[in-house]
């Protein structure tokens, strides 16, 4: 007899949740409507649209709270993520394609390829030129990649870091050096190609190798000249390798136009 009672009391809960929703009233804007006594529903507006936006870009608390934390103390946060503190910081793919998509969106839309003078390195391939400012997020990545493999080689053993905790440090590192470039490229273009935007472009170097070397020196400790040389040389190394990349897809694909025509 209790159990009867019970399975009726259960029937009664499921049909009052899934066949009593058709009885809603029409919501007005934040208006409020309880189902249960623990759950409700809320009206879709665009102050809510935009919460749930920020909310997937972490630009709210995540993606500002670890790029200050990155830039502050790298090494620090980074490994503590590695650790056992994964909410410390947001996701690295995350962060590092918020930065790397805003640098894009601000190279593409100031049109930087034909006002720096790139655009006379691709002279004669428009395709070849399309394919690489089309996927030009995918060779940032890419160079992530590369620079992680150095970086992996030169202080596996001293650190014991394997490549994959590589990648991750180097995808914070790189978010941060994209999204302040993102920032600085606009006053580049400014100046035009002049003199000072010339000296402005070897300072902006300057300054990104300094914060690499500052962040291995703070993730990998050791040696400071030793990390630090060790670090620029897996910046290049890696720069290299994606050039050597470009050069090689540009190869294959000239061949293959060629044997299609």
């Amino acid at each position: 007899m209790r159990i009867s009672l019970w399975l009726i009391k259960i029937i009664k809960s499921f049909t009052t949740i899934e066949f009593g929703m058709d009885k809603f009233p029409k919501l007005k804007d934040g208006e409020v409507v309880s189902f249960t006594s623990k759950k409700e529903i809320k009206r879709i507006s665009l102050h809510l649209l935009m919460r749930q936006i920020f909310a997937f870009f972490n630009f709210e608390k995540g993606f500002l709270n670890s790029l200050w934390l990155v830039v502050k103390n790298p090494g620090q946060h980074i490994r503590a993520y590695l650790s056992t503190e994964r909410d410390r910081l947001i996701n690295p793919f995350k962060f590092y394609f918020i930065g790397a998509s805003l640098y894009a969106f601000v190279f593409l839309k100031l049109d930087t390829v034909n006002k720096t003078g790139i655009d006379g390195d691709f002279e004669g391939n428009d395709e070849f030129k399309s394919i690489f400012i089309d996927y030009i997020q995918l060779w940032f990545l890419l160079v992530v990649f590369f620079i992680a493999y150095y970086s992996y080689i030169f202080f596996n053993k001293s650190s014991g870091y394997n490549w994959a905790e590589n990648l991750v440090f180097n995808l914070y590192v790189m978010g941060v050096t994209l999204f302040v470039n993102s920032l600085l490229l606009p006053l580049d273009l400014v100046l035009e190609d002049n003199l000072l935007s010339d000296v402005l472009r070897v300072i902006f170097l300057f300054l990104f190798l300094v914060y690499f070397a500052y962040t291995y020196v703070s993730f990998f400790k050791g040696n400071y000249l030793k990390t630090t040389a060790l670090s620029i040389t897996a910046a290049i190394v890696g720069g290299i390798t994606l050039l050597m990349t470009i050069i090689l897809v540009g190869f294959i694909y000239g061949l293959i136009q060629s044997y299609l025509t």
